[in-house]
């Protein structure tokens, strides 16, 4: 765990230095454009390995759970105009709702199922979010099959070169930190999270079906499906 600590001190050390030594090569707007994308892209990552470690199946529907809340959510933004964060809470409470129902309706039923049944399943349930989320936009009015919507925070930029960034990239990079807290906080304070760490951490692996909470696959997958959106 430490040499890990290490490793990305160091790898924060040398692109630091990159940035001022060659800036051509180099360029401070790009790293922290990685940044940006790359906190949206660990938090999706420790999502979809919690969710793994807790069933011990590669749920292939877990972009597809959270896509369909931000479809929500910009659907009703562009085709409604509703205010913006209340199409987004509206989003992430879809993103759990979903969670909640994936869980209830098909996790549950394969439960004594080989774990490549399941793995199937979800390929089938990412196919079937997708196509509702790609549709859910002319359903409910908007005019763009991606409808792209600007936030309150979207008129604040600034520029570090060679990339512009806005208030939207400020706010994901710090909500990804209390994300974060907060769900180290639900793993070792609450009850359901304990019990979370304890399905990680029983190497037992075929053997989950008859020692794994429900009730903490559930609430781990409403988790995992909220904060993707």
């Amino acid at each position: 765990m430490k040499r890990s600590y290490l490793l990305v001190l160091l790898i924060i050390a040398v692109l630091a230095v990159g940035t001022q030594v060659a800036p051509d090569d180099v360029p401070a707007g790009i790293v922290l454009k990685g940044v940006v994308f790359g906190s949206a892209t660990g938090l999706l990552a420790v999502g979809l390995v919690l969710t793994y470690r807790t069933t011990r199946v590669i749920n292939f529907a877990y972009g597809a759970m959270g896509t369909l809340g931000g479809a929500l959510a910009t659907t009703l933004a562009d085709g409604q105009h509703w205010n913006w964060w209340q199409a987004a809470a509206v989003g992430v409470a879809a993103g759990v709702a979903v969670g909640a129902l994936v869980e209830r309706l098909i996790i549950r039923r394969f439960t004594h199922s080989p774990r490549l049944v399941l793995t199937v399943a979800t390929i089938g349930l990412a196919q079937l979010l997708a196509g509702i989320a790609i549709y859910l936009p002319g359903w409910l009015g908007s005019s763009d099959v991606l409808p792209k919507i600007t936030t309150p925070l979207s008129r604040h930029t600034f520029t570090v070169e060679p990339q512009t960034f806005t208030g939207d990239d400020l706010l994901l990079v710090a909500v990804v930190p209390l994300v974060l807290v907060a769900l180290t906080w639900f793993l070792h304070r609450s009850d359901a999270g304990m019990a979370v760490r304890g399905m990680a951490e029983n190497s037992t692996g075929p053997a989950w079906s008859a020692s794994r909470s429900t009730s903490s696959r559930c609430c781990c997958g409403r988790w995992s499906a909220g904060w993707r959106r």
